[in-house]
């Protein structure tokens, strides 16, 4: 099934200025030809793996819980073409109150329950280890207490 999103409710909300400042690509403002801004673009195809088809202000703390979770399990930030890499943040989540799409809503037990399944798939369970030790890693290198033990629960330098 394909994607389907609308947007206009974000844009009677935010009004026309602020709308093409928040969902437009940075490079296109201005120009007649425009493409989303890659939050835009994150966003919309983000309500498929967090299950929620809309962002509204009922429903927000739950969206931003479940991007943040992705975001932390991930270890990393989204990747869009052109910008480079960002961090979703609670402000651009804000910013596009109103956006919906054709997703079906879970209720979080049946999400995290998926989410869990997946992080117990050995290519996953691998990444969500390898956070844990970078994270240890920085730890101990800012607290030079806890180095030495942390190297002895891996047995020699931290693996990275």
């Amino acid at each position: 099934m394909a994607l389907n999103f609308n947007l206009s409710d974000v844009k009677k909300r935010l009004g026309d200025e602020r709308w093409e400042e928040v969902t437009t690509h940075p490079e296109d403002l201005g120009k007649e030809k425009k493409r989303w801004h890659p939050v835009t673009d994150t966003l919309i195809w983000k309500t498929m793996s967090i299950d929620l088809g809309e962002i509204t202000e009922e429903n927000i703390d739950e969206f931003w819980f479940r991007v943040r979770l992705l975001q932390l399990l991930d270890g990393g930030p989204e990747l869009h073409g052109g910008i480079g890499s960002f961090y979703l943040t609670r402000q651009d989540i804000e910013d596009h109150i109103g956006l919906s799409t054709n997703v079906s809503d879970k209720r979080r037990e049946e999400w995290l329950k998926r989410v869990l399944k997946k992080l117990s798939d050995p290519p996953q369970k691998d990444s969500a280890n390898k956070l844990i030790r970078v994270a240890m890693k920085e730890y101990a290198e800012k607290h030079e207490e806890v180095k030495e033990v942390a190297d002895d629960m891996y047995e020699g330098p931290f693996p990275v």
